[in-house]
């Protein structure tokens, strides 16, 4: 590759890095709120104060969507999952298979995997299904549309209610279900999976949840409330 191609190639990765670190944060994040207002249920759904109810689905929603919105942003200015699918799109030929294979081939060194020379160009088929020497454009392009596709009541609701602030009437018609909030989270992940290989040639993510600290879970063994709590001063 030509230097260009090279600054551009560790300019995508760095970008990709960031992606990579939000992504696992979030599916870290919805982990816990799934952990810990089970605990707090403990089967029972009333058992919660709605008070403290409501400031946790207040905090869990903000974030999250907040995330997923970020990283659906397609402007050149930004840093996202979009935007690094868009730059493939744009210039797919900075993504070679000989640059993929050559950093494979380190990896299985590395590593000591059993990998035959013969079988290391087959890593990057699924970037480049033809056969071609980089990455063909219609594979980040329909990642491109499925992540679109999947974030768009994510995106409106962000947009309108929490970075900005509608007329009365119109939040609760742009508010997303729980299940569009997963779907949109869900197919980050999954395109962060997908991608993952094309930066980190030679190996595949098996999940997108880092695998949890459960030590958190002694802090509700003993009671919270003591007598000598006093609320914080305004």
């Amino acid at each position: 590759m030509s230097s260009r191609d090279e600054d551009r190639w560790t300019a995508w990765c760095t970008d990709f890095d960031e992606v990579e670190r939000e992504v696992f944060a979030l599916f870290h994040t919805r982990w816990m709120w799934r952990a810990i207002t089970g605990l707090m249920n403990n089967g029972v759904p009333d058992k919660q104060h709605t008070v403290v109810q409501n400031y946790f689905v207040r905090t869990y929603v903000g974030t999250v969507c907040t995330a997923i919105r970020r990283e659906a942003d397609n402007d050149t200015r930004t840093s996202s999952l979009a935007r690094c699918l868009a730059v493939l799109v744009e210039c797919p030929h900075f993504a070679t298979r000989a640059r993929h294979v050559d950093a494979a081939r380190q990896q299985r060194d590395t590593s000591g995997a059993a990998i035959r020379d013969d079988e290391l160009s087959e890593t990057f088929h699924p970037f480049a299904p033809g056969g071609g020497d980089h990455i063909d454009p219609e594979v980040p392009a329909d990642a491109l549309r499925r992540l679109t596709s999947a974030v768009a009541p994510v995106r409106k609701y962000t947009n309108k209610v929490l970075a900005h602030r509608e007329r009365n009437g119109v939040v609760e018609e742009l508010t997303p279900s729980w299940s569009e909030i997963d779907r949109a989270l869900d197919e980050v992940g999954r395109i962060t999976q997908q991608f993952f290989a094309l930066r980190h040639p030679g190996t595949q993510l098996a999940s997108v949840t880092p695998v949890p600290d459960l030590r958190f879970i002694s802090m509700f063994r003993v009671p919270w409330y003591s007598e000598a709590w006093k609320p914080p001063d305004d």
